[in-house]
C-alpha cells in the first residue's frame, strides 16, 4: 500500500544543514494504522508531509500501490492527493463558514458537488455532530472542532488518512473520541491511516504498528503488541513506561536488572512468587505496568535480581521456562 524508500530531507538554519529525516523507510499495509511516535523534533512531523509532497524530499521514494508518487506530473498528482486526507493538530477549519459548509468544501475542490451537502450531513452524523451543522468553528470545543476535521477528511472517502499529531492538543475524553473514530473508520471504510503522535497511550489504543522515531531515524519498529512484549531500544522503553518520570539509571543498583515481560498466559500468575520461593535470590521490583492491547493482556516490570551468581542464572532460566520475557534493560548513565 504504502512504502517509504530512503527518505532523507534537510533544512537549512542560520547557515548549518540539519536533517530532519535521514535515510527512512518503511512499509504499510492496506488497512493498517500505522503509528510514528518520537519526542518533538524527531523529523515525524516532516516525515507526514512528506507523504503527500507537502514536503519534497531531497531523496528517496514514496510509492502508493506501486507508484512512485514522487515521479508524476501534477495532474496525477493530484488525483492521488484525492484519495489522501490529512488531519492536523489545529483543525484548520473555515473559522467564517458553518461547519456543515467546512465538511463540504472539498467536495467542491474535487469538482464532487453533486449530493455534497446529503454526502456532508451524512458524514457530520457519523462523527455524531449532526446538531452542529449550523454552529461555527468558534462555537466548538477542540475535541468536536477534530471531529469536524475528521469528517471533512473521511467526505472525500480517502484511502489514507494522514494525521499529524490530531490529538496532543486535546483532553483525555476528546483523545478517546478521536481514537474510536479512527477505528471505526478504518473498519467501516477501510481506510489506511498514518498517524504521527508523541503519545504512546494513544498509539497503543489504536495503532496495529508503531515505528519508533528518533533524530530523523527510525530507530525501532513492531506490531504494537510485539513492541509493548520487548522493546528493543531505550526511547521505546521510555515511551512505554511513560506514565513514569523516574529513569533506570544502572549507577544506582549493583544487583542483576531484567525487564521481564509477562503475556495473557502469565500475567495473572505468581511465577515472581514461586521463584522467589524456589531460589535463594532477592528480588527488587523498579516498576511496573500491565497494558491491553487487542485481545492481549500485556505487563513488563523491571526488576533487580541480588543473590549469587548462579541462583540468579537459575531464576532466571526458571522464569523463561514458565514463559516470561526476559531482556535487557536499557538505562540512562
Amino acid at each position: 500500500m504504502i512504502d517509504a524508500i530512503h527518505l532523507t530531507k534537510s533544512f537549512t538554519k542560520n547557515g548549518i544543514v540539519q536533517k530532519a529525516v535521514d535515510d527512512v523507510s518503511f512499509h504499510v499495509e492496506k488497512g493498517d494504522i500505522y503509528a510514528i511516535i518520537g519526542m518533538s523534533g524527531a523529523g515525524k512531523s516532516t516525515l507526514v508531509r512528506l507523504l503527500n509532497l507537502l514536503e519534497l524530499p531531497d531523496s528517496g521514494k514514496i510509492l502508493i500501490d506501486g507508484t512512485d508518487i514522487t515521479t508524476l506530473n501534477k495532474k496525477d498528482l493530484s488525483k492521488v492527493r484525492r484519495e489522501m486526507a490529512f488531519i492536523f493538530q489545529r483543525f484548520n477549519l473555515f473559522n467564517q463558514i458553518t461547519v456543515l459548509d467546512n465538511v463540504i468544501y472539498p467536495l467542491t475542490i474535487g469538482k464532487n458537488a453533486k449530493n455534497a451537502k446529503e454526502s456532508a450531513l451524512e458524514m457530520l452524523d457519523y462523527v455524531g455532530l449532526a446538531d452542529k451543522k449550523s454552529s461555527y468553528p468558534s462555537e466548538l470545543s477542540g475535541g468536536e472542532a477534530q471531529r469536524v476535521a475528521i469528517a471533512r477528511a473521511l467526505v472525500t472517502r480517502p484511502k489514507i488518512i494522514l494525521s499529524d499529531e490530531a490529538t496532543s492538543a486535546l483532553d483525555p475524553k476528546s483523545t478517546r473520541a478521536i481514537i474510536d473514530l479512527y477505528k471505526k473508520a478504518q473498519k467501516d471504510f477501510d481506510t489506511t491511516t498514518i498517524l504521527i503522535t508523541h503519545q504512546m497511550e494513544v498509539a497503543k489504543d489504536v495503532s496495529n504498528r508503531i515505528a519508533v522515531m528518533e533524530k530523523g531515524k527510525i530507530i525501532e519498529e513492531n506490531s504494537t503488541i510485539e513492541l509493548f512484549k520487548n522493546p528493543k531500544t531505550s526511547l521505546a522503553q521510555t515511551f512505554i513506561k511513560s506514565t513514569k518520570d523516574a529513569a533506570i539509571h544502572r549507577s544506582n543498583y549493583k544487583g542483576v536488572l531484567k525487564r521481564l515481560s509477562y503475556t495473557t498466559k502469565t500475567v495473572n500468575t505468581p511465577v515472581l512468587n514461586d521463584t522467589i520461593k524456589n531460589f535463594e535470590v532477592v528480588i527488587n521490583i523498579l516498576e511496573a505496568n500491565i497494558n491491553n492491547i487487542e485481545s492481549e493482556t500485556l505487563g513488563y516490570m523491571v526488576v533487580e535480581f541480588s543473590g549469587e551468581e548462579y541462583e540468579i542464572k537459575n531464576a532466571i532460566d526458571y522464569l523463561t521456562e514458565h514463559n516470561v520475557g526476559v531482556s535487557e534493560v536499557c538505562y540512562e548513565y
